[in-house]
């Protein structure tokens, strides 16, 4: 909060209300971790990802999709042979274009 106050550009995200909210901070904490707790499952988890940091809160959520769906054994579609065996042909006629 006080970023927000030192820096001008960033006086506009201050609210005076914040202070009465930062006393709340702890029970907050303890709400949360407790809904987090209840509501976790091994079938649906829940993931903290911290949002300070845009890059890393992107890599930790891909890494969790990719981990989930590695689970699930996708394998890529194929094409049929019909279409298969006419690749070359079709490469020629983009590469006419």
């Amino acid at each position: 909060m006080l970023r927000r106050l030192n820096i001008p550009e960033k006086n506009w995200k201050f609210s005076e209300g914040d202070l009465k909210e930062r006393k709340l901070w702890d029970t907050y904490q303890m709400c949360y971790e407790d809904v987090l707790n209840r509501t976790s499952k091994e079938f649906a988890p829940w993931f903290v990802i911290p949002a300070d940091d845009k890059p890393t809160a992107r890599y930790l959520v891909a890494k969790i999709l990719l981990e989930a769906m590695e689970k699930c054994n996708f394998e890529a579609p194929k094409l049929s042979d019909a279409i298969f065996n006419k690749i070359d042909d079709f490469k020629q006629e983009l590469n006419k274009e």
